[in-house]
């Protein structure tokens, strides 16, 4: 529980959906975005997992987030078939090499 709360993100939750009072309304941020914000760019926020996961607890320490965003990113269910990505500077994923040139190549994925 963030410092400044005076309930826990499963009592809040419970309550903003029962209609009850809440202490203040929950949030949830993504990870490499906290990151952004602090100067890191969204590769060194984003590309590994120990990163991710400085930047969520950061994101907690600092903002006493509700929620957690671990996910795949646009890109990644083409790289999880062995596409290649990049970035570009605001952090958007750009797919290579995609592994399918046509649609008709979908019959060689393993």
């Amino acid at each position: 529980m963030h410092k400044d709360d005076q309930m826990t993100p499963k009592e809040r939750a419970f309550a903003l959906f029962a209609k009850k009072p809440v202490d203040r309304m929950p949030i949830k941020l993504f990870s490499p975005y906290i990151g952004m914000n602090f100067g890191a760019s969204y590769e060194e926020a984003f590309s590994n997992a120990k990163s991710r996961a400085h930047w969520l607890m950061e994101g907690y320490k600092r903002f006493g987030q509700d929620g957690l965003s671990v996910n795949y990113r646009i890109d990644g269910i083409p790289v999880a078939f062995g596409a290649e990505s990049t970035y570009d500077p605001t952090g958007i994923p750009i797919v290579k090499n995609p592994v399918l040139k046509e649609l008709s190549d979908i019959s060689s994925l393993d």
